[in-house]
């Protein structure tokens, strides 16, 4: 399992060396470690009390939890570079990516493939514990999130559609006590500007708030890396100018927490997100064509009230999210081509009750409706047909999960379940007369398993491991409702599958954790099994009629091991400790495939190995980290102009193997003033998250930070 065992406050986040070596490094730090492992274990033990929340829907000491969780603190998001929540997930934890400039992303994990469009994702992504409500990982509000918890593995037995791969929770920050905050401003390279301001504490004893704000712009185009390739008469990179990767982004935070009594408080949450005149640059080998400009604007807003009767800790949440996406054509004429409204509504209830000193029962139920509406404009403004239906989707959840502790708490046990009834419709669509409205329903139950054991109450080993499926939701117009159009002189048909069933994932994993003052680390095996996969399939396919509908036609697999190390290398080389730290995280898999119709071919998006690696000092008022992210062997389609990344071929290939460095420096004047120093892709390297959209070479920024 996965565990952030060291405090992230202490200036590292991930990135590893390669599997061979991270395995050769544990064991020879492990015979290093276990000589101090007995005067060091209780100091270990007082590590692993750090709370966590998404692995149980409560919270819950890191040592206790059977699935992999990597958690990324405040601190270290001061540190990760970049503008969007996807640069600190990547760099921040072990996890797959596909990103394009402008900020089009998504993550995967375990053998799915990220995605960065949609409502119906295989990595579920939740803020405060709901869904988020933004469609693309780029769209998350930065100025919110003050800590993110990534659990990896199924957890549709909490969490319902989605959480397949896993989970990633980005959590508000929470001050309480004397009311403090910081203000930070900073510029650097192609005229970025970034300001920060944010406040937060105790108004009285029974009201705390936080307010923040956060802002990046670039208002000139980015110079891509140093030349990695030639294919024919096209050079990539060469550090040439990537044109139209100018962007604007802003978002607001508001938090309001009172407490009624000292058993029950009421809180409420508002997030804001603002990008405007955000550009998308079209692949690399297009040239200038194919831009995309995108306005978009998110509010989400929940209250919840927490409680405790006797032994019962009870939790009510009600939220509301809506997301705005307008698309303008630069190409022929800047003119709004499109926009999209996706909305969220829904309620949480839940109960942690404490049976006795041994079990826990947690039970519930989610109610949540998602809704999308698009438009589509011609150059003068009136409408035309859209390309998607009008859709809606309605689940209702109820979940139970039983954890026990025997053995002096040294053996865990837990078992949880969740049914859902998920109701699904296709909506009548202005302009689309091929379109015939319909709704259909699925049910599903996802059960898990967890198990952690400690040889000794108080010991550095620690075995763990979780069971459990998942399962995703087919869209509304994969079970729901006709297209009937005519294209040329042949008639297409395609119709919803009424009996199509959700996807669905069976996983599992084992690890061992070893946990001492010197060293923390954590070797984990997955397994993981894709059933039920969706495609679209011909009934017939004539020159005149061409028929099709979705079946359940396919399936996947993923295997592989999951390496963390954290550790002091002052204490590993015999010296004394808080001067250095380093952390390393890797993923490595053994089997990555799709079994299609047409065959069986690698998982694309999902690369074989990942390693991020940092190593920081500190010394007085100064301290500076290294930090590397290595991505290799991932699979992609070659879409690109004249197939320069096939030799003409298409198909399928293999992108280039990349390792991007970053240096983060600071020097604290005092105790309020600080001075940052961030330099980006030290080595201008010239890489990219998908194939043909590159990304800046070497980049730099300063910041003024000033805490009150």
């Amino acid at each position: 399992m996965s565990i952030n065992l060291f405090s992230r406050r202490s200036r590292l986040q991930g990135a590893a060396l390669p599997l061979v070596t991270a395995v050769s490094t544990l064991s020879s730090a492990l015979v290093l470690a276990q000589a101090a492992a007995s005067a060091e274990s209780q100091q270990a033990t007082q590590r692993m009390e750090e709370m966590v929340i998404t692995a149980s829907r409560a919270s819950q000491r890191l040592g206790n939890i059977a699935a992999s969780v990597e958690v990324i603190s405040a601190s270290d998001m001061q540190e990760l570079t970049g503008p969007y929540l996807t640069d600190v997930l990547k760099k921040g934890s072990s996890v797959d990516v596909i990103e394009y400039p402008g900020g089009l992303s998504g993550i995967g994990m375990r053998g799915f493939r990220p995605e960065f469009s949609g409502t119906n994702k295989r990595v579920l992504i939740l803020l405060d514990g709901h869904p988020a409500g933004f469609t693309s990982v780029g769209t998350a509000m930065r100025a919110s999130v003050g800590r993110v918890e990534v659990l990896k593995g199924s957890a549709s037995a909490l969490y319902g559609s989605s959480a397949m791969g896993g989970v990633v929770n980005f959590l508000s920050h929470q001050s309480q006590g004397p009311v403090e905050g910081q203000v930070a401003l900073g510029t650097g390279s192609f005229s970025a500007f970034t300001a920060d301001a944010r406040a937060g504490g105790s108004l009285t004893e029974k009201l705390d708030f936080d307010l923040s704000y956060s802002e990046r712009t670039q208002d000139d185009d980015y110079k891509m890396g140093k030349q990695r390739a030639v294919f024919g008469t096209f050079v990539q990179g060469d550090g040439a100018r990537r044109p139209n990767t100018t962007f604007e982004h802003r978002s607001t935070y508001g938090r309001l927490k009172y407490a009624l009594n000292e058993d029950w408080s009421v809180e409420s949450h508002a997030h804001g997100y603002y990008s405007n005149d955000v550009y998308s640059p079209g692949a690399e080998s297009d040239g200038i064509t194919n831009v995309g400009l995108r306005d978009i604007k998110g509010h989400t807003l929940d209250v919840n009230l927490r409680g405790n009767v006797g032994n019962h800790s009870l939790y009510a949440s009600v939220y509301a999210s809506r997301e705005a996406d307008a698309s303008l054509d630069v190409d022929a004429g800047r003119f709004q081509d499109g926009t999209r409204l996706t909305r969220y509504d829904g309620a949480q209830l839940q109960d942690s009750w404490q049976l006795s000193d041994t079990y826990t029962l947690l039970f519930g139920a989610d109610y949540e409706e998602n809704a999308n509406t698009t438009k589509r404009f011609n150059p003068n403004g009136t409408l035309r047909a859209p390309f998607s239906p009008d859709d809606r989707r309605e689940v209702w959840g109820t979940f139970a999960e039983l954890t026990g502790k025997f053995l002096d708490e040294r053996l865990i046990l837990n078992a949880g379940v969740r049914y859902d009834d998920i109701k699904a419709s296709v909506l009548a669509t202005p302009l689309r007369p091929d379109l015939t409205p319909g709704e259909t329903g699925v049910t599903t139950t996802n059960p898990r398993l967890g198990i952690v054991f400690l040889p000794q109450k108080v010991g550095p080993l620690r075995i763990h491991a979780s069971a459990g499926t998942g399962f995703v939701t087919p869209l509304a117009s994969q079970l729901a409702g006709l297209t009937d159009e005519v294209v040329g002189v042949q008639r297409r048909i395609t119709r919803g599958n009424p009996n199509l069933s959700p996807e669905e994932s069976t996983s599992y994993d084992i690890g061992v954790g070893y946990e001492s003052n010197v060293l923390g680390a954590d070797l984990t095996y997955f397994d993981m099994d894709n059933k039920n996969k969706i495609e679209s399939v011909f009934v017939t396919n004539t020159a005149t009629k061409r028929e099709s509908t979705y079946v359940n036609a396919s399936d996947a697999s993923a295997t592989g091991w999951e390496l963390t190390l954290q550790g002091d290398p002052g204490l590993l080389l015999g010296g004394e400790g808080g001067a250095w730290l380093w952390e390393a995280t890797s993923t490595y898999y053994t089997e990555r495939t799709q079994n299609l119709p047409a065959g069986v071919s690698p998982l694309r998006n999902v690369a074989r190995m990942k390693f991020n690696t940092s190593l920081g000092y500190t010394n007085g008022p100064a301290s500076v980290r290294l930090s590397a992210r290595h991505v290799n062997g991932m699979i992609d389609q070659d879409f690109s102009a004249r197939r320069i990344f096939t030799n003409g071929a298409g198909g399928v290939f293999e992108y280039p193997e990349f390792t991007v460095f970053d240096v983060f420096a600071s020097w604290s004047f005092n105790d309020q003033s600080q001075l940052n120093l961030q330099i980006d892709n030290l080595e201008d390297e010239y890489y990219y998250e998908k194939n043909d959209y590159p990304f800046a070479g070497r980049s730099y920024s300063l910041t003024y930070r000033h805490t009150f």
